[in-house]
């Protein structure tokens, strides 16, 4: 049998973590008797913590790879993009080095590509919360998974910077997004977000699945750890560009290279964890977007904030990338938001303290919006279609899909 699944594990640094994923990944190929079918490929990007001994045990097993990056690059997206193109199985599953697999994912999945219908599955993920010591899943659909003619519609129903973003729930068609990847290269505008603008531009046309069946566990960052991530890897000290003018500029590159509207990226559904009640908050990313440069707008009014080493303001061009993109979202109220944004921020005629809590304001009616705009599918709701379920706050939203089995064949209809 000829290998079908490559594993990538970007890694740095977490030995122990590592240790534990291997561990589970060994144990799942075993119960799946999946020694040639399926290879595990470690790169790591230069970690500064011994790993020697997590990966010893495993140097002499000729289907578990390790190799450095080529150059360092001190980020998971670009570490994944940089690592994929030496993958030479028809299909990819991407992995944090702080995830853990059950014992039949493995065999699962290989059930799932074995005919190769797919090229992008999206796995649902039992979430981890490692400081209240519990597990608890997000999401959740009203059939065992949705079958999806085009991976293009999972994206709508799914988004580009939530659900989609998570390592070990993406797997797809290798090629496609290697041959994507080397040619437009979008991690050259934004790191962060830019391998689920990959995969959707190289494999929006292949039909995809959404897997309910939770059979990897994701651990969720805390807040502040998650935010301190992404300002280290903010570039020129704009502390949320990739929320916002990164965004903005992945959005922009992919409608141009798909001829997607830019409208289409904008009304894609959003599923935000709190990472402190742990419940859904339905969005749409276009008021992601708002949200953080209204973010970005209240940090450069704080002069606590601003006055820190490294610390840079959007400049007038930035501002004015990102309008073009918001305005191009084809939506009025987040339109006005964002003009009233960027007029109390110029304003010369109001204090800081002002402009901040106005700003704060501001970000609260986004939220609302985009509440509302989020709930009324909920009332479109048909029982006959697949559905998305928010756990917590038990919702319910159609979706594009239809019914499908544990193996994402064609559901009995109800």
């Amino acid at each position: 049998m000829s290998s079908r699944l490559t594993i990538v594990i970007p890694n740095y640094n977490r030995p122990k973590a590592l240790s534990r994923l291997l561990k589970s990944i060994f144990a799942a190929i075993k119960h799946a008797d999946a020694d040639e079918a399926v290879r595990v490929l470690v790169v790591d990007d230069y970690s500064t913590e011994d790993i020697a001994w997590v990966i010893e045990p495993y140097l002499k097993k000729p289907n578990f790879l390790f190799r450095m990056q080529k150059e360092k690059c001190g980020n998971a997206e670009l570490s994944f993009l940089s690592a994929v193109g030496s993958v030479g199985t028809e299909y990819t599953w991407l992995l944090g080095n702080d995830d853990i697999v059950s014992q039949d994912s493995i065999a699962h999945i290989l059930k799932v590509i074995e005919g190769g219908k797919y090229g992008f599955i999206l796995l649902n993920p039992q979430i981890l919360k490692v400081t209240q010591n519990r597990d608890f899943l997000a999401l959740n659909s009203t059939s065992e998974s949705v079958v999806y003619d085009r991976t293009e519609d999972l994206f709508y129903d799914f988004g580009f910077v939530t659900s989609t973003t998570t390592f070990p729930c993406l797997v797809f068609k290798t090629d496609p997004v290697v041959a994507f990847h080397e040619e437009h290269r979008l991690t050259a505008i934004a790191t962060v977000y830019s391998h689920t603008f990959t995969f959707f531009a190289a494999l929006r046309d292949q039909p995809a699945l959404f897997l309910s069946l939770p059979i990897v566990g994701f651990t969720l960052n805390e807040r502040l750890e998650e935010q301190v991530k992404l300002q280290k890897q903010a570039p020129a000290g704009v502390q949320f560009y990739h929320q916002s003018l990164g965004l903005a500029r992945l959005i922009q590159a992919c409608a141009d290279k798909t001829r997607v509207p830019v409208a289409a990226f904008g009304a894609s559904l959003e599923d935000e964890v709190d990472k402190d009640s742990l419940r859904v908050h339905g969005t749409l990313l276009s008021h992601f977007l708002l949200f953080f440069f209204i973010e970005q707008t209240i940090r450069e009014c704080d002069h606590s904030i601003r006055n820190v080493i490294g610390f840079r303001y959007l400049l007038k061009t930035d501002v004015a990338e990102i309008r073009q993109v918001v305005h191009r979202f084809d939506d009025h109220i987040v339109s006005h938001y964002f003009e009233s944004a960027v007029d109390v921020f110029n304003s010369m005629a109001v204090s800081s303290a002002w402009k901040i809590e106005y700003l704060r304001n501001l970000q609260r009616s986004v939220l609302g919006a985009a509440h509302e705009k989020y709930e009324k599918l909920g009332l479109q709701a048909s029982h006959k279609g697949a559905h998305k379920i928010h756990e917590a706050t038990f919702g319910v939203y159609p979706l594009r899909g239809r019914r499908g089995d544990a193996f994402g064949g064609e559901a009995a209809p109800i």
